[in-house]
Parts: structure tokens; sequence; C-alpha cells
């Protein structure tokens, strides 16, 4: 189901990928996965993360094979190449600038995503804190100077996702550990009716056998 922060998004933006912030990470890493997905080629940027840039096609001259160069390359080459680019480009302007002193080394967007997730990894908040953090920035949430009234609205609806984003993982969690809990319960209850059966069945034969003969 698409939210109204979704929506917000698909409305313009297009120059301004949310900026990570160490301690929300996971927040992060889900709006600009939803931010790619809502521009165009949104799947094919998302690729670029998951399995790196194109491998560039060749071409024999001469009896030479050598990489086509990017006017000999198919159309469909060539947008997955500009997709590679931009991938590297939105991603680097997602953060900050202590975290990209960290990447800048790294020119593929594969390698670049896997190494934020590497430093980030052990900074995310527990989930009473990260609640605790963003119902503080609601409590204290105020016009910045400087801002548009479009930038306002769609900073609140960002955060209201936020929000309804952590609710929903903590209904979800609530709901399998009460589906692990009767799962467990059902398979004690079966060993136990099994036991009993078991013993009751042994029980006549055991009287029987003990039986004195006339």
């Amino acid at each position: 189901m698409t939210t109204l922060a979704d929506k917000a998004i698909l409305s313009g933006a297009d120059n301004r990928p949310p900026m990570l912030e160490k301690d929300m990470y996971d927040s992060w890493k889900r709006r600009i996965e939803q931010y790619m997905m809502n521009i165009q080629y949104g799947r094919m940027i998302l690729e670029s993360i998951k399995n790196g840039p194109l491998i560039c096609p060749t071409i024999e001259e001469n009896g030479v094979t050598r990489p086509r160069k990017y006017f000999e390359l198919t159309p469909a080459d060539a947008i997955q190449v500009n997709c590679d680019v931009k991938t590297t480009n939105i991603i680097l302007q997602g953060i900050p600038p202590e975290v990209y002193a960290l990447v800048r080394n790294h020119k593929v967007a594969k390698e670049i995503w896997e190494r934020i997730q590497l430093l980030m990894q052990g900074t995310s908040l527990t989930k009473q804190e990260r609640e605790c953090k963003l119902y503080d920035e609601f409590n204290k949430f105020a016009y910045k100077k400087g801002e548009t009234l479009r930038d306002f609205y769609l900073r609140f609806l960002l955060l209201l996702n936020d929000m309804n984003g952590m609710k929903r993982i903590s209904d979800k969690r609530t709901k399998n550990e009460a589906k692990n809990d009767k799962t467990e319960h059902g398979m004690e209850k079966h060993e136990k009716d099994k036991v009993n059966k078991s013993q009751s069945q042994s029980q006549p034969r055991q009287s029987q056998r003990s039986k004195p003969k006339p």
C-alpha cells in the first residue's frame, strides 16, 4: 500500500535523496531504496546495487577483442551503464561527509553500498531507543528557517512514515513471537499426549501379564 510519504516522494524531490543518520541506518536504507524505485529506471538502479555494474560487452576488431565503446553499446546496455553511474551518485548524495570520507575510494555502487552497511553495523539503536528517538523528534518537530512549505510537509510525512514502519516491524515481531509460542505449546501438548497414550496402552498388558493363573 502506498503511503502519503511515498506519494510525496513521487511528486518530486528527485534531486534530494534522503540523508543518512548513523543511528537510523535501517530507516535510511528503506527510504533510499524507495526513492530509487520511484525514479526512472528504478528497478535497473536497484539491480546495480544488488548485482554490480554492467560487464562491458566486447567486440572483435582486426582480430583483436576489445571492450565496446559507449556509442557501440546496445540501447539497453547504454541505459544500464547510465543507471550504474546514477546509482553511485544517489548513494554519495545521501551520505554525510564523515561517511563519504570512508567510502570515497570505492567507485562502484555495489561496493559503496556494502561498505556503508558494514560501517553502520553495530551503530543502530535498539528498538526501544529508536522508538524514543522518533517520538522525541515528533514532539519537537518544527519549521526550519529557510525551508519551503513543501519541504516542511515532505519532512513531516517522512517522519510519520518512519514511525509507521517502526510500528509495523513491532507488530510483526509480536505476531511472530506469539505464533512461535503457540507452535511450541502445540508441540509440547502433542508430545505429552503421545506419552500418555503410550502409557495407557502399556498398562493393560502389564496387568494381564501379572494376573495369576487359576
